[in-house]
């Protein structure tokens, strides 16, 4: 895995993004409240630009071992949905 110099984190704070081109593949690279993630910027679906869509936090449904009603709850981890299709 190649390291890739993007910007000084002073210059991309907590919720803001930024694109860059790698290898000629266009990255996303975003600050979700302090933490870094990179992503492909082309959506596997229609080649949209995934880097510029919303960024939350998914609803995890746990399957209950009992047969009960199942549990949801907001997950730890960030998602992003392509603007194009959500």
């Amino acid at each position: 895995m190649s390291t890739v110099d993007v910007c000084a984190t002073e210059k991309l704070p907590p919720g803001e993004r930024r694109l860059v081109n790698v290898d000629g593949r266009s990255i996303a690279v975003l600050n979700v409240e302090g933490e870094y993630f990179a992503v492909e910027n082309d959506c596997c679906h229609l080649g949209g630009p995934v880097g510029t869509g919303k960024i939350s936090r998914e609803i995890v449904a746990d399957p209950p071992d009992t047969g009960e009603r199942i549990e949801e709850r907001i997950s730890e981890n960030p998602t992003i949905a392509c603007p194009w299709h959500g």
